[in-house]
C-alpha cells in the first residue's frame, strides 16, 4: 500500500467512525505514528480534520459540524 492509499483509507476511517487514534492507524497499517501525522497533515490541506491532545483520548477527528458523504461507508460499516 502506497502513501495515496493509505490517506485515502483514513479517510475513509474518519468518514465512517468520526475519531480514531493516531496509534490504532499505525498499527493497522504497519507505519510509525509520525507517518500518520504525515499523512494526517497532507490530508488536512484539503479535508476538515481536527487533532486531539492528550496522553489517552488523543486522536484525529473530524468535526462535529462536517457531515461527509453517505455514501462513502457500506451499509455493513
Amino acid at each position: 500500500m502506497d502513501a495515496r492509499e493509505r490517506r485515502v483509507d483514513i479517510w475513509r476511517s474518519l468518514c465512517c467512525h468520526r475519531y480514531v487514534t493516531v496509534a490504532s492507524l499505525a498499527a493497522k497499517y504497519g507505519v510509525t505514528t509520525r507517518t500518520i501525522y504525515y499523512d494526517v497533515q497532507r490530508l488536512s490541506i484539503s479535508h476538515p480534520i481536527e487533532t486531539v491532545r492528550g496522553r489517552y483520548y488523543g486522536g484525529i477527528k473530524i468535526p462535529d459540524w462536517y457531515r461527509p458523504n453517505t455514501h462513502v461507508c457500506t451499509p455493513k460499516q
